[in-house]
């Protein structure tokens, strides 16, 4: 058994976008994503979102 600080992560809690690719068999071995999505759509994503947050 290990200790999990939940009084502090909730604390802590804030609003989180989790953004990245999707395909089919989400890491697995079999793993498929769509190559445009993950070399050229979702870079520009991340780059518009660190930039307008930040």
């Amino acid at each position: 058994m290990y200790y999990i600080p939940l009084d502090t992560i909730r604390e802590q809690s804030m609003p989180v976008l989790n953004v990245g690719p999707w395909g089919k068999d989400l890491h697995k071995y079999t793993e498929r994503v769509y190559k445009k999505d993950l070399f050229e759509r979702l870079p520009q994503l991340i780059d518009f979102i660190v930039n307008s947050v930040l």
